[in-house]
């Protein structure tokens, strides 16, 4: 969970040159707007998610679905509008919450050393 909080502004910051170079969505967007605003916030939301698939779920073919995810379905469903991308950012602060939530309640599976490995006991006949 701190990895997804800490890499988040870092990630955000990875894209910044995607908003200066022409022909880009990010430069679309416009670096100083509420749609540049919206992407970074987004970004460092979906940090958190991309994280939690990593840790949790499935490694990083996990990280890498949850990525593919986020950057094709909005494209599928025609979301390229302002109001797209600020209802995108809010979805994922969202699921990054909820994720949060979860994650601070659950616990991690726990892992057996090999010379741990519990031995089958004996029945009562």
């Amino acid at each position: 969970m701190r990895v997804g909080l800490a890499f988040g502004p870092i990630w955000a910051l990875w894209h910044l040159p995607l908003f200066l170079i022409d022909g880009t969505y990010q430069h679309s967007l416009g670096i100083v707007s509420l749609g540049g605003l919206a992407f970074l916030i987004s970004t460092t939301a979906l940090t958190i998610l991309v994280s939690f698939a990593y840790e949790r779920l499935a490694g990083l073919v996990g990280a890498i679905s949850v990525h593919f995810a986020s950057n094709t379905v909005p494209t599928m469903l025609g979301l390229t509008a302002l109001s797209s991308v600020v209802l995108d950012a809010a979805a994922k602060v969202l699921m990054a919450v909820a994720v949060l939530y979860l994650w601070k309640t659950s616990e991690r599976p726990a892992t057996l050393d090999p010379g741990q490995v519990p031995r089958p006991t004996q029945g009562v006949s």
